[in-house]
């Protein structure tokens, strides 16, 4: 399976990882473009936003579903507090550009606030995730685990406080490519949640969060976006993410099949 780069203001990459050879391809082309950096993009005409909405709309259900979301050890944490909005479990690892420019598409399209997200985390690091033998993104455990940390109330530190932080430092972050620096840099920012973070409890509640994904069968894809079950399709060519979601969500107010 071939990974993907990012396009502006059409993100078609994730971050993978199915085969061996795919964790180099995710190397490659893993924060290769970001979205919104070079030019503006062309206009979309009315006509081509009908063609893409269409489209996003034939695909709905095509990429699979998620049979089982029972949550029985607790790995699922909120992503955001929209309670009264649509369901949906998101697979992600914050380390990862995909999963950062995922975010900002639907910032930049107002579908954050339709969605009540839960989040399963998968970091593409082989410090804790024991499915890659190349490194993707160094102190990603890491980051996940604080985010667990905050989540379980470790601190006074909250989860969107992590996720934020880890948004803003994202390019210096990655920049660094080294998990300890990672560390380093988290406990300067959140020192109430580092006995935490370096602790057998929180490594473990990690290692429950793969597994959650992995015995689900779930793609070693991240980002992933499931709205009541039904997996949002990212990866085939032709349709923006934002449209895609869009679509789904449209579905799932109009009551559409």
């Amino acid at each position: 399976m071939q990974a993907q780069g990012h396009q502006p203001q059409r993100i078609r990459g994730v971050d993978r990882l199915s085969t061996l050879t795919a964790i180099a391809a995710a190397v490659a082309c893993d924060g290769a473009a970001t979205p919104g950096a070079g030019p503006a993009p062309a206009p979309v005409s009315d006509s081509a936003e009908a063609a893409e909405a269409a489209e996003a709309a034939r695909r709905i259900g095509t990429c699979g579903a998620l049979a089982d979301t029972a949550d029985p050890q607790g790995v699922l944490f909120p992503i955001d507090d929209h309670a009264t909005a649509v369901p949906a479990i998101q697979v992600l690892d914050p380390m990862g550009e995909a999963t950062q420019a995922f975010e900002r598409e639907m910032a930049a399209a107002g579908l954050d606030a339709r969605m009540h997200r839960v989040g399963v985390l998968f970091p593409l690091d082989y410090e804790c995730n024991w499915m890659l033998h190349q490194q993707v993104h160094a102190g990603a455990c890491a980051l996940a685990r604080a985010v667990l940390c905050a989540h379980d109330g470790k601190g006074s530190t909250t989860t969107p406080a992590v996720l934020q932080w880890v948004a803003a430092e994202h390019a210096s972050l990655r920049a660094a490519n080294d998990a300890r620096t990672v560390e380093r840099r988290l406990g300067e920012r959140f020192p109430d949640l580092v006995a935490c973070v370096d602790s057998p409890d929180a490594k473990a509640r990690l290692n429950r969060s793969l597994r959650w994904a992995i015995g689900r069968g779930l793609a070693t894809t991240v980002p992933q976006l499931y709205v009541r079950g039904t997996r949002v399709c990212f990866e085939e060519p032709g349709v923006g993410i934002a449209a895609v979601v869009r679509a789904v969500l449209d579905r799932d107010v109009g009551g559409g099949a």
